[in-house]
């Protein structure tokens, strides 16, 4: 483990597994710790950032959820020049995302996933828990549709046997009634939201930041286009805004499915094959069902717009509402391959 990885993850322990708040009189009691922290290229993986947006989210909420540039007068500038030139490197905004704070932070045991740092108090963990697996075992389901996808297999419909075993998968994730109990809409507005949002600038920049969202989903990204799905919901804005928050592997793999779903129509032949592939369309749009009774759920509704408060965008103020998701899902399901098309 190196030196500044030692560092961060002293920091993130003393944070979220002991409880210390992040202010000035921890980071002054701690800068020998923090003297470590080195902004060199080679440290600058995704799991470094990843704790260290982690501490400079827990500064904010600790500070009273303050004005941003309350966050950078407490934050060590060794910190905050670690997250500035690791966004550069990676080309992901500085702030909490589904690779940082999800798919960079979590420990898999006995096949069961854990957060390494959770951000709620011991009391609401199973319900922190129920939220965080969601997004990371989609992205496990999905490595069979994912390895197809980057080598472009021949095999079209083993490919959309994989497919169709994977939706479902993900499909059933959405059922689990404990996430949409009461109780855990709750908790995840008053306990799991709040953290992850952010707000205005970072580094004096222009943009909006605000949270990890499931429009960040890689595999949801790669579904929509690989059916080739076009839609004027303000729900495919975000979708498309959202991957500026993935990886380069994942952009590229998103581009490869568009190109990889258009190789299969003009390939699909015989009625076995159109039928599968519209059958994957048919549990796609099942599976987005079921996706949007939980996301309005999840978002704050104000002025009878469900104004999403768990959205990252980096230019504009979205809102989701009803009728965006309603009209996505009508596209999605219009997507079945015809061959009068």
């Amino acid at each position: 483990m190196s030196r500044v990885t030692s560092a961060l993850s002293y920091l993130c322990k003393q944070l979220f597994i002991d409880n210390k708040k992040a202010t000035s009189g921890f980071f002054h009691e701690k800068k020998l710790i923090i003297q470590n922290i080195s902004s060199d290229a080679c440290h600058l993986n995704l799991k470094n950032m990843a704790m260290a947006c982690l501490i400079m989210h827990k500064t904010k909420i600790d500070n009273e959820d303050g004005d941003v540039s309350v966050v950078f007068s407490i934050l060590p500038l060794e910190i905050k020049n670690f997250i500035l030139m690791a966004s550069k490197k990676h080309n992901i905004p500085p702030v909490g995302s589904l690779e940082l704070f999800f798919f960079k932070n979590y420990y898999m045991d006995l096949n069961v996933i854990h957060p390494i740092y959770s951000w709620v108090e011991s009391e609401y963990t199973s319900y922190f828990n129920d939220f965080f697996r969601i997004p990371i075992l989609i992205e496990h389901y999905a490595s069979d549709v994912y390895s197809h996808i980057d080598n472009q297999l021949n095999d079209h419909l083993v490919f959309l046997n994989s497919l169709l075993k994977t939706i479902d998968q993900v499909r059933d994730l959405f059922k689990d009634v404990k996430i949409q109990s009461q109780k855990a809409i709750s908790v995840f507005h008053e306990k799991i939201q709040p953290f992850m949002t952010w707000g205005g600038g970072f580094n004096g920049d222009n943009n909006i930041y605000i949270g990890a969202s499931g429009t960040m989903s890689p595999f949801f990204n790669v579904l929509h286009e690989f059916f080739g799905i076009e839609s004027s919901s303000l729900m495919q804005c975000m979708l498309i805004k959202s991957r500026g928050y993935m990886t380069k592997n994942d952009r590229e793999r998103i581009h490869l499915a568009r190109e990889y779903g258009r190789e299969i129509r003009t390939g699909l032949k015989g009625t076995f094959g159109i039928e599968q592939y519209n059958l994957c369309v048919k549990t796609f749009y099942s599976l987005r069902q079921l996706h949007t009774k939980i996301a309005v759920k999840t978002v704050k509704k104000a002025d009878d717009r469900y104004a999403s408060t768990g959205m990252t965008t980096r230019i504009d103020n979205y809102h989701q509402t009803l009728d965006a998701f309603k009209q996505l899902n009508l596209d999605t399901r219009d997507s079945r391959f015809s061959e009068e098309k």
